[in-house]
């Protein structure tokens, strides 16, 4: 699959792209993906792990971290139980204290903005191999479990693994509490399915269905295709609707054909490991050769992007504001407001500016704007954290994000001592409020700081485009008609409303105005990747922050219009 996936995604991702791939490549030979994954997504504005061909090999990696603890834990429990008459009573207890250990640390790391951890790392997994032990034990110590028993058993891990289904969502929180259903559920079914002596489950009987039992045996060869056969397929036909039902049936077909040319062979024939010594060497010396193939792969990329057209893509990802590289911005982690200064510090007029990424996407250009003696630039910033009264769920940590509306009344009574002469704020559109909320939300803002602030700015929020800009001038890098394929019209039935929500708020304070920079950025509303000499976007939802100082002077003079128009209101 690693060598499959990996000529796949050198001939169909654009070089910017692959670096990523060749780098989780590198992890997965190691064992180690699941420490690549989890560290990964840390990065607000990193390429998100999703859309990584190896992002499945984590739970391999987890896996066989846990069988190099496991004979340590073994000698462990040897060499207390060597001369006790109770073995198995010790190593249930050993078994029962780690599920405890690892599912407590596991649920508290979800609920406390540390769920990748809990996700990703063995320690906060282990309670699922000690508990997998457990039913191994059970399996051996109960041979007289009545079949009425065993159907039960049966039908209640198949009802907690359903539960599961239908009630987990993109919002929960997982692993945490979460897990124990499909985790509990499945001990029930491998113990309903061995335990006990004479007339099998109905549902053993089920699933010993020759058909079953073939996709069973083809099952983890399934598992290694899927996701790369997902990812890749999303890349080529992003826009198909027919593209899911297609890439079950490519990855099918994959599994079979590997399960039958490579695996079946590999575990069974005495002709290509004809011993557990040979079978050493050899596995090492190809994961030696893959290794080294995957460095060559990396090295050579980077040389790639290091010396041709394409690094312009690759340094366009990292076309953000300065004051990413500041910390201004503390993220998710905490509630805390970090106050970034520009400018002159003596300055008598001061400019206060305030938002999400989105807000701050523009930090360029205001930089431009008040660069100047007279003038002293502030900067208050939390990604996904919209100006809005309302509060907000945050798709990230899985819950009301609550830090949000701790860190906006904190900046909020800082402006309030600070008594700025011109303040801009700013977000995304597309945050879940109603358009009652967007309108009032917005209101509840200007409450708070229009009576201290000399002129009010809200600058509307910028189109999303509906690709990677970046990933795709890569892909057509090419192609003379490439501005044809990355372009993007606006959705006015999205972003219109919101919009007209929040104007509607600033009509009701007379020191407030509208900033509307969106028919510069997307011109008779397509927007573009690129023009003939700047790229417009770094990702698909932020521009960049050379095109941001590019429009500097289009900004001043869209202040300018506003305020005039309020004056003559």
């Amino acid at each position: 699959m690693l060598i499959g996936a990996s000529i796949s995604a050198y001939f169909i991702l654009p070089t910017v792209d692959q670096v990523g791939q060749a780098e989780s490549a590198f992890s997965s030979l190691l064992w180690i993906s699941n420490f690549y994954f989890s560290l990964l997504n840390i990065d607000y504005f990193g390429i998100r792990a999703e859309n990584n061909i190896f992002l499945h090999t984590w739970s391999l990696s987890v896996e066989e971290q846990f069988y190099l603890v496991w004979p340590i834990l073994i000698i462990v429990f040897s060499t207390i139980t060597k001369k006790k008459s109770y073995p198995v009573k010790i190593l249930k207890v050993m078994l029962v204290a780690i599920i405890a250990l690892s599912l407590i640390v596991n649920v508290f790391s979800t609920y406390t903005n540390h769920t990748k951890v809990a996700f990703y790392m063995m320690p906060l997994r282990a309670w699922q191999f000690a508990l997998g032990a457990l039913v191994f034990i059970a399996i051996t110590q109960c041979s007289t479990a009545s079949l009425a028993c065993r159907n039960t058993a049966s039908l209640g891990g198949i009802s907690l693994i359903l539960i599961s289904v239908i009630t987990l969502k993109n919002s929960s929180l997982y692993p945490g509490i979460y897990a124990l259903s499909p985790t509990a559920g499945a001990a029930l079914l491998i113990w309903s399915g061995h335990a006990g002596s004479g007339e099998r489950t109905t549902l053993s009987r089920l699933l010993s269905h020759p058909i079953c039992r073939y996709f069973g045996n083809i099952s983890y060869s399934w598992y290694l295709w899927h996701w790369p056969v997902f990812v890749l397929g999303a890349h080529i036909y992003p826009e198909e609707s027919a593209t899911t039902i297609a890439m079950i049936f490519l990855s099918l077909a994959l599994a079979i054909a590997t399960y039958h040319i490579i695996e079946k062979p590999a575990r069974y024939s005495t002709y290509f490991f004809p011993t557990s010594t040979s079978t050493l060497i050899r596995s090492g010396a190809l994961t030696a050769v893959l290794l080294c193939t995957a460095y060559i792969w990396t090295t050579h990329l980077e040389y790639t992007l290091d010396n041709n057209k394409h690094s312009k893509y690759e340094q366009a990802r990292n076309d953000q504001p300065r004051i990413y590289d500041m910390n201004c911005d503390d993220y998710h982690r905490s509630s805390h407001v970090v106050l970034c200064e520009f400018g002159n510090p003596n300055a008598k007029k001061t400019a206060v500016i305030m938002g999400d990424s989105i807000g701050l996407q523009w930090f360029s250009a205001y930089e431009k704007i008040f660069n100047n003696k007279d003038w002293r630039l502030l900067v208050l910033t939390k990604s996904s954290c919209p100006i809005n009264g309302e509060s907000i769920y945050d798709d990230v940590i899985k819950r009301e994000y609550t830090e949000c509306m701790e860190w906006k009344s904190s900046a909020f009574s800082m402006i309030q001592i600070i008594k700025p002469d011109i303040m801009i704020f700013g977000s995304a559109y597309y945050y879940n409020y109603t358009l009652e909320q967007w309108e009032y939300g917005t209101e509840k803002v200007l409450q708070k700081i229009s009576p201290f602030v000399g002129e009010v700015y809200l600058i509307r929020g910028t189109p999303v485009l509906n690709f990677n800009a970046p990933t795709c001038l890569s892909k057509y890098s090419n192609d003379q008609d490439k501005h044809e394929n990355c372009q993007s019209r606006i959705e006015p039935e999205k972003e219109d409303p919101v919009w007209k929500a929040q104007q509607k708020a600033l009509q009701k304070y007379d020191n407030a105005m509208p900033l509307d920079l969106n028919r510069y950025v997307c011109p008779e509303g397509v927007c573009l990747a690129e023009d003939d000499y700047i790229i417009h976007y770094r990702d698909h939802k932020h521009i960049s922050s050379t095109y941001a100082h590019a429009l500097a002077e289009e900004m001043r003079v869209e202040m300018r219009r506003a305020k005039q128009a309020n004056t003559s209101k």
